[in-house]
């Protein structure tokens, strides 16, 4: 008889992914406009319950705050008003927070290869489960980076500061760059093809 795995929080990852799925489609939908604050403050609670590493996140919240700096400078450039620029920015926050805590939650309560067994347990092809976990972890792996950068930058004696980014940004960059490639060149040795 073959032995059932048993799969964290008792919760198939297919049924994570649909959830996923609709979360994200629901912060787009104009009819659910409204209610972000809850998807929000709901993700925020889910987030606290399953113990989730906000430490971790670190990196990666930095990198959103200068990320919506830029674009209120460029939301006021598009009508030269800053309270128009304000709305569109809290607008912003709003899908960028809820999709990006959707994705970290996700990744901290399924692992990669618990997602490929529960794909291809539904018969989906091993190519493309493989491509979702990786697709869906390359997240994390970006905060990741951006705290790792942070923390050699920190120990050779870098502060962070809005004015200068460069330390930051063009290691993690490459960072990714490098693990991106070095990811393409292993499927390609192991004769991975989609």
């Amino acid at each position: 008889m073959k032995k059932e795995y048993r799969y964290k929080y008792g919760i198939h990852p297919a049924i994570k992914l649909t959830i996923l799925i609709i979360f994200n489609i629901s912060t787009f939908h104009p009819l659910f406009y409204d209610y972000r604050w809850g998807f929000l403050i709901f993700e925020i609670l889910l987030a606290v319950m399953i113990r989730l590493n906000f430490q971790k996140l670190k990196g990666y919240i930095k990198f959103l705050v200068i990320n919506f700096l830029g674009f209120y400078f460029l939301f006021y450039f598009i009508d030269f008003s800053w309270i128009q620029a304000l709305l569109h920015l809290f607008d912003y926050f709003l899908t960028i927070s809820i999709i990006s805590l959707q994705t970290f939650i996700f990744y901290s309560t399924t692992p990669p290869f618990e997602l490929i067994i529960g794909l291809k347990t539904l018969k989906v092809p091993g190519h493309i489960a493989f491509a979702i976990s990786i697709a869906i972890s390359f997240l994390p792996i970006i905060s990741n980076e951006i705290s790792e950068v942070l923390v050699m930058q920190q120990s050779r004696g870098y502060k962070f500061r809005l004015i200068n980014l460069k330390p930051i940004i063009i290691p993690t960059i490459l960072g990714v760059i490098d693990y991106s490639t070095n990811l393409a060149m292993s499927l390609e040795a192991r004769g991975f093809k989609i």
